[in-house]
């Protein structure tokens, strides 16, 4: 849905219209996660049947972090959902490519290990890997800026990457213990005013997604 340019469905919309109807048959958002309340959604929202339609000619206007600070600040706090939600909820609504910054850097982590003890296959193996990614990354940039400052993108890239990395680790100790409601929960989480009057679920109620299944 990122960079899809044809209408089907997906797995995750980053900002998507729900039928109140819906909202209430599946449940609202659960509160209590900071940053991946929509991840979880959208899994109970597949659970009980429902689909994801992804319209390209839809507008969006969203503003994203404008500092280098802000983009560090926001990866390492989506990374650390990933593994909170695991930790405090025992599931994990979210698809493979959430883990792959975490899996990159530990491969990087563990080849490195290798490569000091001396396994010549290891360090073949971290420099292809250490090759590819910034091969990659150049071509994304330059596709994305093309233009002579198009390597400020692959500055983004690897802070980004190793932001995110590094917050899935920190999520891992998160720890089982939720908060009061109506307090922060960990970086990322917002404040929430009013009390919800049901009782023992944090959930917001957000919009209007269409029975499919």
């Amino acid at each position: 849905y990122r960079l899809g340019t044809k209408a089907g469905f997906a797995d995750l919309i980053s900002v998507p219209i729900y039928e109140r109807s819906v909202l209430l048959e599946v449940g609202l958002f659960d509160e209590s996660l900071g940053r991946s309340e929509d991840n979880e959604f959208h899994a109970r929202l597949r659970e009980r049947g429902f689909k994801l339609y992804f319209m390209p000619d839809a507008v969006v206007t969203y503003h994203p972090r404008n500092t280098l600070p802000g983009v560090a600040a926001q990866m390492f706090h989506n990374g650390w959902w990933v593994s909170a939600t695991l930790v405090r909820k025992g599931k994990f609504p979210f698809g493979l490519r959430h883990l792959v910054p975490f899996g990159f850097y530990l491969s990087l982590l563990v080849l490195s290990v290798l490569s000091i003890l001396g396994i010549n296959a290891a360090r073949i193996s971290l420099f292809a890997l250490v090759g590819m990614y910034a091969a990659g990354s150049v071509v994304a940039a330059i596709k994305s800026s093309p233009s002579a400052r198009f390597w400020r993108l692959t500055v983004v890239f690897l802070l980004m990457h190793s932001c995110y990395a590094a917050g899935t680790v920190a999520g891992l100790f998160a720890g089982r213990g939720g908060p009061a409601k109506g307090q922060l929960t960990a970086p990322g989480a917002n404040p929430v005013k009013d009390a919800d009057p049901r009782g023992s679920e944090n959930y917001r109620l957000v919009g209007d997604a269409q029975n499919t299944g």
